[in-house]
């Protein structure tokens, strides 16, 4: 294979450099994947994640992203400790909201417990 070209990992196919994007994470400063292939992974991956503001839900994406930019702002402020303080807290402290019209009344939770309440609690009043 010459310079000029190079092989995609994913069709398999050997392309020329320019249908590859630079990037720094390869030894030779060009993406594995061509272009065409790094567009359909990225399609499927933004469609196949799971996040909490990826939700079909318009008021909880709305109410979770009102406190992500609150946070980064520093108009409210994340604390480093789940409220529950339980032996059992486990995981990073999320944002619990009772009530997606009320953004910024927040419960922080870790994932441990954030799961527990909503396993006892249903979806709560956000249903």
């Amino acid at each position: 294979m010459s310079e000029d070209a190079k092989k995609c990992t994913r069709c398999r196919e050997i392309k020329p450099v320019a249908a590859f994007a630079n990037t720094d994470k390869a030894k030779d400063g060009i993406s594995n994947y061509c272009r065409i292939c790094q567009s359909e992974y990225y399609k499927a991956w933004r469609i196949n994640r799971t996040s909490p503001t990826n939700s079909n839900n318009p008021k909880q994406k709305s109410a979770s992203d009102k406190v992500y930019r609150a946070v980064k702002r520093g108009d409210l402020i994340k604390p480093d400790q789940c409220e529950n303080r339980t032996p059992n807290c486990i995981g990073r402290i999320n944002a619990h909201h009772d009530d997606y019209n009320k953004p910024f009344e927040v419960r922080w939770l870790c994932d441990g417990c954030h799961r527990t309440w909503h396993l006892e609690n249903g979806p709560g009043a956000n249903k």
